[in-house]
Formats: C-alpha cells, sequence, structure tokens
C-alpha cells in the first residue's frame, strides 16, 4: 500500500471515528533540569535518549528511566542546535532534526547524521547534513507561529525519513519523505492529514510497524496508527487515540518494542513551575474524540472559540490567567457550558480554572493560536 492511500484513509478515520475510553497514562519521574526543553526522543541499545531544543547545547542526552537524571551526554562537535525537534535512527545511523521554524522563515533546515557505533563509544562525535527546504514556500519575513512550514516530529521508515509538519494555521499536518543521503534537497509534500492538534514528535515500531505520534491541542495526545505504510488490506489499518491529561507540552515519543514513553517540557506559569516529566504510555486498545477532557470539564477547540461543558455539574465561574500568572478574564458562569472566544485571548499559554457549584476546581491549559 502507498504512503498516500495510507495517509488518507488515517485522515478519514481521524475526522469520523472517535470513541472514547479512559485508559491510565503514568508519570515515571521528573526529568533532570538539563532537559527541561526535551523535545525529541528515542530508545537505542536499552537507553532512552534525548535533546534540548532551539538554543540549546549541540549535544545528546542519556535518561536513567528510573530517576529522570542525565546518565551520558554526547556532543555533536560540527552541529548548532538552532532548533533541535527531533530524533529518530535505523540499523546505522542516529538523525536528529534541526527542523524547528516558528517563524516560518528558515533557510538552513538540516538533519544531521551520526552513526550509531560512533555515538556509543565516544563522547564527541562528528555528523553529516542532509539539507532541505520546502518547495512551495516562500521566505517572506517573520510569520510567528502562523506558517504551515514548522516541523517538530521525525521517524525513520524503510529507506527514507518521514516528516510531519506541524502546521499552525490550522490542525492539518502535511507528510514529507526525506532522502537519508547527505545533499541538498527541495521537498513537497505527500499528503496531509486532520489531527486534534499541533504534532510535536514521532516514532516508529520496527518490531510491529506501528507509528506513534504526540502533539497538543486543549489537552497533550497521543495517536498510534497501526502497521504503517505496510502493504495490509484496508480493513487490516485502524489507529488509536488517547489524551495525556496528566501532563502540560508532550513533545517526545519514543518505543522500544514494547513500552512507550513520552517526555515533557518545563513550563512556568507566574510564580508557579511545571516540571517536565517522563512517562510511559499504555500499549493497549483505545479510542478517543476530537474534545479533550480534563476530569468532569470536556473543552472542544473550534476554530474561533473554546467549548466548556460539563454534563454532571453547573460551572460557577471561569479564571484565566496567562503564562506570567496574571489574570485576563474572570466571569461567573451559571450553566453546563461556556463558549469562550478566541478573540477575547491574545495569541499565547493560559491557565483556566473552572469553579464547579459542587466546589471542586479543575484546571485545563489552553494554547491560543
Amino acid at each position: 500500500m502507498s504512503v498516500r492511500i495510507l495517509v488518507f484513509l488515517i485522515c478519514f478515520i481521524l475526522v469520523n471515528s472517535f470513541y472514547s475510553q479512559d485508559l491510565e497514562v503514568k508519570t515515571i519521574t521528573l526529568l533532570d533540569h538539563k532537559v527541561s526543553e526535551s523535545s525529541g526522543l528515542i530508545f537505542l541499545k536499552g537507553k532512552l535518549i534525548t535533546i534540548n531544543d532551539s538554543g540549546g547545547k549541540a549535544e545528546l542526552y542519556e535518561i536513567d528511566t528510573l530517576s529522570g537524571e542525565i546518565s551520558r551526554t554526547v556532543t555533536v562537535k560540527n552541529a548548532k542546535n538552532i532548533d533541535w525537534e527531533a530524533l529518530t535512527y535505523d540499523d546505522k545511523f542516529i538523525y536528529i532534526g534541526d527542523i524547528g521554524n516558528n517563524n516560518g522563515n528558515r533557510t538552513d533546515l538540516r538533519i544531521y547524521k551520526i552513526p550509531i557505533q560512533t555515538y556509543l563509544s565516544q563522547s564527541t562525535v562528528s555528523a553529516e547534513k542532509i539539507n532541505f527546504s520546502y518547495a512551495d514556500q516562500l521566505i517572506q519575513g517573520k510569520n510567528h507561529l502562523q506558517t504551515e512550514y514548522d516541523a517538530e516530529a521525525l521517524m525513520s521508515v524503510g529507506d527514507s525519513l518521514i516528516l510531519f509538519s506541524k502546521n499552525w494555521k490550522k490542525n492539518l499536518c502535511h507528510i514529507y519523505t526525506v532522502p537519508k543521503e547527505s545533499g541538498d534537497y527541495t521537498l513537497s509534500a505527500i499528503d496531509s492529514f486532520a489531527t486534534p492538534g499541533k504534532i510535536c514528535d514521532a516514532s516508529f515500531n520496527f518490531t510491529n510497524g506501528d507509528a506513534y505520534l504526540v502533539g497538543y491541542g486543549v489537552e497533550p495526545f497521543y495517536i498510534r496508527w497501526r502497521q504503517f505504510g505496510s502493504k495490509a488490506s484496508l480493513s487490516d489499518i485502524s489507529h488509536e487515540f488517547l489524551l495525556i491529561s496528566n501532563s502540560l507540552q508532550v513533545e517526545g515519543v519514543a518505543n522500544d518494542g514494547e513500552r512507550i514513553f513520552y517526555t515533557s517540557e518545563t513550563l512556568k506559569f507566574g510564580s508557579l513551575t511545571y516540571q517536565g516529566e517522563l512517562g510511559s504510555i499504555p500499549n493497549g486498545k483505545y479510542l478517543g474524540d476530537m474534545s479533550c477532557s480534563s476530569r468532569k470539564i470536556k473543552v472542544q477547540s473550534t476554530h474561533d472559540r473554546f467549548i466548556f461543558e460539563n454534563n454532571e455539574d453547573k460551572m460557577k465561574s471561569i479564571l484565566i490567567k496567562n503564562a506570567k500568572g496574571n489574570e485576563v478574564l474572570h466571569c461567573r458562569v451559571k450553566s453546563k457550558r461556556f463558549d469562550l472566544l478566541r478573540a477575547e485571548l491574545s495569541t499565547g499559554r493560559y491557565k483556566v480554572e473552572v469553579l464547579l457549584s459542587s466546589g471542586k476546581s479543575i484546571e485545563v491549559f489552553l494554547v491560543n493560536e
């Protein structure tokens, strides 16, 4: 089956066939402060490896899966971390995606390629470079968080690298294939699919052919695609969707063939700090819907508003604070539904405190783009 046919089918399923079931996503440990911006993850030779994103050092970090501490650091001496966002590997090489493009105007997008044997035996390594650009992208100054040409997810499948876009214009992810050989390439999307939010990382399971994606919308989410890119019949292909409601900004996913790991970034809201964490995702069967629920609160994101709903208890008040901890909106509510227009909020991240008539308080985190 071609990747194009597969992606079309997945797009159809994602939009039309989500059902909700609860399964437990577990926090294993908090992450070492050295990887507070963990943004890419692989499990290689028994080691969980991550990177920091934009502005971090050109280094790879091995994470102790019990304590979250850094057990080993490897430096890439001929590389610069402009906006490292993704990690993947095959049987011979590790690939680092310097592919972040929040402003939509980068002309130096690249993937670093490191021999695995060199990585395992040395603390300082050199990398080959795979340079690329997007065929239909026009560079017209900064277009901060409004571009279709940002990306944070990369995975190795067969003789190609698969790149998933982080589309800031809409929840529509574009897929590209990238050759694994060093050189300069111009990429055109092979297809697109609808998502419940922004895709932040991807991982391929070499054992069973499944693909795992993580990202965030109203809440972080996880999607599994069964037998990605296989020649199985269409009836054999299914997807699964799960919210990662116990975390905030999840940007890394990896697997060891059986277990699935994720990492989240450290975020600050005023005087509060939510430290990044290492967690595990249940490797079972689960389906979800396009809306995101936080305990008793269901929050649906549309193009012009956020819709808060609670079928069991009326909401009493809504308090919204920005990333600095400042109050931006506080209103009384006497119903089970509340509509918040996006236009009432500036672009950014917000913490919403919902007080129920029962006296219970629930926190929800929003990203307004």
